[in-house]
C-alpha cells in the first residue's frame, strides 16, 4: 500500500488449513514499494526501480478534499507540476505545465493515458467567445480515479517516444476487489461565488453650472457642450488637470460590477450524485459506477450538466492469463458565456461602465439601463448571445497479459479514444444586439462537428533471468502504434428564418468548411535492466519512431536512456543509524520528443476562383510551404535526486535536480520574396533550456489511535533561457501577446519587453502631464513570463476516528504578467474610466502607466509582478462511528464533509487574478489578463455512505 512501510509475519498453518493474519501497518513517508505500470511497455516496476522522479498521487485518498475536476486533483499536489487556474468559467480549462515550458510553437501539455490507452487532450475549440475554452482532460471523472501518475521530463519517458518530451500523466481508473461487494453513493452540493475585488470607474468633473441637474431626466450626467451651455459641467480627466485645462470639482464613481443593482454575478450552484459498486472473486472483480453533475456559474448563462458511466473488470483466465476491460462514457453540455477580448462579455462591460448608476425608465423593457455598460449590454440583452458545446466521449481499452514460462510475461494493450462535439450559436433576428450589425439585427446561426478517433496499440515481452543470486536482469522488447483521426464540418450563415436554429434556414453571407487530419506513430523499443540485491537497478533503453507528420526526407527519430537507482541505505556496509531508515540515490538520463505539426512539413495550397472566357473555373494559390526535411522537436534531460526517510520513516526529503534541453525546436523562418514562396516556413533552428530542482518534505508528526498529523511542503525551482532560434540565419527576437513578450536568445522565453517608464511631478501636484513621464528609447527586459519558484504546504489532521481536517496552500512567484484589462479600461476612453484617468487621487505610478500606454508607446507599467500565495482547500470530514452505523441497515460507513475551495489570496498584483489567462489554457507562454473571469471560490456539502 502507498503509504504504508511493508511488514511481514510469520503463520503455522497445517496441511489442508486455513489462517488469519492481522497484520498494522506503520506509516511511511517514502513509498519505494509503490508499484508504476508503464503504458508504454506494460511492465510494472516498484519506485525503488526507477533512476527518475516520478510522482504519484492516490487520488481514492483525496476524497475529502473539494474536487471539481481531474485538474484539481492534479494541483499542487507534486512538485515540477503547474496547475494554473487560469480562469473562473465553468467548463473551462487550465493549463498544466511539468518542469516548464518545451517548445516555442508546439504545444507544452503533458502526454495523457488512461488504463493505458492514450487520452486525447487538445482544448476543445469554440467559438466567439473570446478566449476561454474547454479542455477534453476534465471529461475524466475524478471519483473514478484510484491513482495519477506524472513522468515529468524526457529522462523518465524516452520510452513513449515522439509525444513526451512536457512528460507524461498516467490515469489508473479504480478496480474491482475480491470478497464482499460494496456499494457506495454520494451526494454533493455547493456554492460558486466571484469573490473578486473589481475596480471603480471613476470621471472628474469641472462644474460650470452649479445649479443645474446633474443628471438628466435619463440618468445620463447633464454634460454641458455648446448645444447645451446649462449643462452642470464637463468631464475633467487627471491629464487634462494636471496642465490646467479644467479644474475637477467634483468626482463621480460608481462600481458597475460589485453594485448590486448592476452586477451581472450571481451565486452560482453545483449538485453531483453518483454511486459505485466493486466486488468479486479472486478469478473475476468488477468495477461499475455512474455520476450525473450539474453546475451553473456565477455568470446566469454559463452552465454544464454532465454524466459520467465506467466499467472496468478484471478475469483470470487461468493460471497463466489475466484479461482487464475498462470503458468510459462521458455526456456533457455545456452552454458559454462571452469573456475576455469580446464586446459581448460582462466584465468588460461593467469595467468600461458609467461611472455614475443610470435607472432604467419606467417604460423600458430591461430591468436594469444598458448604458450602465461599457457597450451597452446589460445581462438580459447578453443572455440572447450563449455558446452550447455537447460532448459525447467513449474511452475504452483492453490489455491481455500472458505468462507462458516462470520468466516470460507477453503483454498487449489496445483501445479507442472517440471524441464527438458539437459547438453551435444561433442568434435569433430581431435581438437587442441588432444595432450592431445587420448579422446581429437578422440573425445568424454558426455550427461546427467535430469527430475525433485516437487509437492506441502497444504490445511487449518482459523476459526475467536470475544470471546469478545476486543479479537479475529484465528485458523489455515492443512496440507501439498510435493512429489519430480527426473529422470537422463547419457552417455559417446570416439571415436567419426566425423560429428555427440551421444553417440551411439561412439566407446570405452562407459558407461552409471541411477538414480532417490523419497521424499515425509506429515506434519500437527495446530496455535492459539489471538489478543487483535488489537494491541496486542499472537499465538502459531506446526507441526508434517515424511519424507521419516528419518530412518526407527525415527518416527515423531514435530516443535513447539510462538510469541508476541505489537503495545505499540496505547494504550492509552502511552506517546503521537510529535516525536514518531509507536513503535511495538516483540518476536519469534521456531524450524524447514533439512532432511537428500535421500540416507544418507540408505544401499547401487555397482555392480560389478564376475568371475565364468560359466563366468562372476552379484555380489553387500557394498558401502554405513545406519542407521536406522537417525534424521533430528533441529534448535531452539529465536529472539527480534521492530520497530519505528519517526517524522510522515519519520524515522523507525526496530532492531533484534537472537540466532539460530543447533541441531542432521549430521556428517560422522568413523566406526571400525572390523565390516566389509564401512568406514563411518552419525550420529546425530553435532551443530552449529548463533547469530547477524539486524538494519534497512530508512528515507524521503524531500518530496514535486518537490523533494523527501529517504535514507537507513542497518547492520548485525553474530557470528558463531561449539558446538559440536561428538569429544565424536571420531570424529576429519572436513577438508575442501584442508587443508585450518576446522570445530572445540569452533570456527567458516569453520574457516581458517595454521601453522603460519613469516620472516626475514637478510642480507637485499630485496629476502627471505628458511632460512628466519619460519613455525609454528602446525595450528593456522587465522580467520572465515563467514562475521562477512554486511551492506547496499541506497538513491532515485525524481526531480520534470521527473528524478529519485537510488544507492546501500553495504559491508561486518571480514571474510578470500583463495586466491587460487594466491598460484596456484606462484607454479606451480619455475622459472618464479608471482611476489614472478620472480619480484625482490615483496613484502617480497608475498615471504614468496610463499615459506611458496610450500616449507615448510604452505598456511598461501594465506589466506586474504576479507572486501569489492561495488557500487551495480546506476540508471537514465527519465519520459516523462505527458502533453508530449499526443502526443504518448494512451500513459499513457514513461521512459528511464540509470543503471549500479559493478560499483566499494574498498577492500584491493589482489586476483581477494572478492566475487567469485570456488565452485560456491553450498557449504557451502567453501571460496576460484580458477582463478575464477570476476563478470563483467553491463551499460544499458532501454525504457519502458505503454498504
Amino acid at each position: 500500500l502507498i503509504g504504508y512501510a511493508q511488514a511481514s509475519e510469520t503463520v503455522a498453518i497445517t496441511a489442508g488449513g486455513t489462517a488469519t493474519a492481522d497484520f498494522e501497518l506503520r506509516t511511511s513517508a517514502v513509498p519505494l514499494e509503490a508499484v508504476i505500470v508503464s503504458a508504454a511497455t506494460g511492465r510494472e516496476q516498484r519506485a525503488r526501480e526507477l533512476g527518475a522522479s516520478v510522482a504519484a498521487i492516490e487520488v481514492e485518498n483525496l476524497n475529502p478534499a473539494p474536487i471539481t475536476s481531474f485538474a484539481d486533483a492534479l494541483g499542487g499536489r507534486s512538485s515540477g507540476v503547474i496547475m494554473q487556474d487560469v480562469n473562473g468559467t465553468t467548463g473551462t480549462s487550465q493549463r498544466i505545465r511539468i518542469r516548464g515550458a518545451n517548445s516555442l510553437s508546439l504545444g507544452n501539455e503533458p502526454l495523457v493515458f488512461v488504463d493505458g490507452v492514450q487520452m486525447d487532450n487538445d482544448f476543445g475549440g469554440t467559438f466567439g467567445v473570446g478566449g476561454q475554452e474547454p479542455s477534453r482532460l476534465n471529461d475524466i471523472n475524478p471519483n473514478d480515479i484510484a491513482n495519477i501518475e506524472v513522468i515529468k521530463g524526457p529522462a523518465a519517458s524516452a520510452l513513449y517516444g515522439t509525444a513526451a518530451a512536457n512528460g507524461v500523466i498516467l490515469i489508473t481508473t479504480k478496480r474491482g476487489q475480491p470478497g464482499q461487494t460494496q456499494w457506495t453513493a454520494f451526494a454533493e452540493y455547493g456554492e460558486l461565488e466571484d469573490v473578486t475585488e473589481y475596480p471603480t470607474n471613476w470621471a472628474g468633473v469641472d462644474v460650470l453650472n452649479p445649479n443645474a441637474q446633474k443628471f438628466t431626466s435619463a440618468g445620463f450626467f447633464n454634460h454641458a457642450s455648446t448645444s447645451n451651455p446649462d449643462g452642470y459641467g464637463v468631464y475633467c480627466s487627471n491629464r487634462a488637470a494636471a496642465v490646467g485645462d479644467c479644474t475637477q470639482d467634483e468626482v463621480l464613481s460608481f462600481n458597475t460590477l460589485e453594485d448590486s443593482r448592476t452586477t451581472p454575478f450571481v451565486t452560482g450552484t453545483r449538485e453531483r450524485i453518483g454511486a459505485s459498486v466493486r466486488g468479486g472473486t479472486e478469478q473475476v472483480r468488477f468495477f461499475v459506477s455512474g455520476q450525473f453533475e450539474d453546475e451553473h456559474g456565477v455568470i446566469e448563462m454559463n452552465s454544464q450538466d454532465k454524466a459520467n458511466f465506467r466499467g472496468n473488470l478484471d478475469a483470470e483466465l487461468s493460471e497463466t492469463a489475466d484479461l482487464s476491460v475498462s470503458f468510459g462514457y462521458t455526456d456533457s453540455n455545456l452552454a458559454l458565456n462571452n469573456n475576455d477580448n469580446s464586446i459581448f462579455s460582462p466584465i468588460i462591460n461593467g469595467l468600461l461602465g458609467y461611472p455614475a448608476f443610470i435607472p432604467a425608465a419606467p417604460e423600458s423593457e430591461w430591468s436594469v439601463n444598458p448604458n450602465n455598460y461599457g457597450f451597452g449590454f446589460n445581462m438580459e440583452q447578453l443572455n440572447f448571445l450563449p455558446t452550447v458545446g455537447e460532448v459525447d466521449r467513449y474511452i475504452a481499452s483492453t490489455n491481455l497479459r500472458w505468462r507462458p514460462t516462470s520468466w516470460l510475461t507477453f503483454n498487449a494493450t489496445g483501445g479507442l479514444d472517440l471524441t464527438s462535439t458539437h459547438q453551435e450559436e444561433t442568434l435569433q433576428p430581431a435581438s437587442p444586439l441588432g444595432w450592431l450589425h445587420y448579422t446581429y439585427e437578422n440573425g445568424y446561426r454558426v455550427s461546427q462537428r467535430s469527430t475525433d478517433y485516437l487509437y492506441t496499440a502497444t504490445g511487449s515481452g518482459v523476459a526475467t533471468f536470475e544470471l546469478t543470486d545476486d543479479l537479475v536482469s529484465t528485458t523489455t522488447l515492443g512496440s507501439q502504434y498510435t493512429l489519430d483521426n480527426a473529422e470537422n464540418t463547419y457552417c455559417y450563415g446570416s439571415s436567419l428564418v426566425p423560429g428555427t436554429a440551421s444553417c440551411g434556414t439561412t439566407a446570405s453571407d452562407f459558407s461552409i468548411d471541411e477538414d480532417f487530419f490523419e497521424i499515425r506513430t509506429v515506434g519500437g523499443y527495446v530496455s535492459q535492466e539489471l538489478a543487483f540485491r535488489d537494491r541496486m537497478f542499472l537499465a538502459a533503453g531506446i526507441r526508434a519512431d517515424d511519424n507521419s507528420a516528419f518530412g518526407t526526407d527525415f527518416e527515423l527519430a531514435y530516443y535513447p536512456s539510462a538510469s541508476f537507482s541505489w537503495v545505499i541505505a540496505e547494504e550492509p556496509w552502511f552506517p546503521q543509524l537510529d535516525f536514518l531508515n531509507t536513503l535511495r540515490l538516483r540518476t536519469a538520463w534521456g531524450v524524447s520528443g514533439l512532432r511537428p505539426g500535421f500540416r507544418d512539413a507540408v505544401t499547401l495550397f487555397a482555392p480560389t476562383t478564376v475568371a475565364t472566357a468560359a466563366g468562372d473555373v476552379a484555380g489553387v494559390t500557394l498558401d502554405v510551404t513545406g519542407n521536406e526535411e522537417l525534424k521533430p522537436e528533441r529534448s535531452e534531460e539529465f536529472e539527480l535526486g534521492f530520497e530519505t526517510g528519517l526517524f522510522d520513516d515519519r520524515l522523507s526529503l525526496e530532492f531533484t535536480y534537472f537540466n532539460k534541453t530543447s533541441e531542432d525546436a521549430l521556428i517560422e523562418r522568413r523566406l526571400p520574396p525572390s523565390l516566389g514562396l509564401t512568406t514563411e516556413v518552419f525550420d529546425n533552428l530553435g532551443s530552449i533550456q529548463n533547469t530547477g530542482t524539486e524538494l519534497g518534505v512530508n512528515l507524521v508528526v503524531f500518530e496514535s489511535q486518537e490523533f494523527a498529523l501529517n504535514v507537507g511542503f513542497s518547492n520548485t525551482t525553474l530557470s528558463n533561457e531561449v539558446l538559440d532560434i536561428g538569429a544565424d540565419q536571420g531570424v529576429e527576437d519572436i513577438i508575442i501577446n501584442r508587443g508585450l513578450q518576446r522570445h530572445r536568445e540569452g533570456y527567458t522565453a516569453g520574457g516581458f519587453w517595454q521601453p522603460e517608464v519613469t516620472w516626475d511631478d514637478v510642480d507637485g501636484n499630485g496629476l502627471l502631464s505628458d511632460d512628466e513621464v519619460t519613455v525609454g528609447d528602446s525595450a528593456v527586459f522587465i522580467g520572465p513570463s515563467l514562475p521562477e519558484w512554486q511551492r506547496s504546504f499541506f497538513a491532515d489532521a485525524r481526531l480520534f476516528d470521527w473528524l478529519t481536517v485537510s488544507t492546501l496552500i500553495e504559491g508561486r512567484g518571480g514571474f510578470y504578467k500583463g495586466n491587460d484589462s487594466e491598460a484596456f479600461r484606462c484607454g479606451y476612453r480619455s475622459t472618464r474610466g479608471c482611476a489614472a484617468v478620472g480619480n484625482p487621487d490615483a496613484p502617480l505610478q497608475e498615471q504614468a502607466a496610463y499615459i506611458a500606454d496610450r500616449y507615448l508607446g510604452s505598456a511598461y507599467g501594465y506589466v506586474e509582478k504576479a507572486d501569489f500565495y492561495k488557500w487551495r482547500e480546506l476540508s471537514l470530514t465527519f465519520s459516523v462511528p462505527q458502533a453508530w452505523t449499526q443502526y443504518f441497515q448494512q451500513a459499513e460507513g457514513l461521512r459528511l464533509t464540509l470543503a471549500g475551495r479559493n478560499l483566499a489570496t494574498w498577492t500584491d498584483y493589482d489586476g483581477l487574478d494572478p492566475e487567469t489567462n485570456e488565452t485560456g489554457g491553450n498557449t504557451a507562454f502567453h501571460q496576460s489578463e484580458f477582463n478575464t473571469q477570476p476563478p470563483v471560490r467553491y463551499l460544499m456539502l458532501r454525504l457519502d455512505y458505503t454498504f
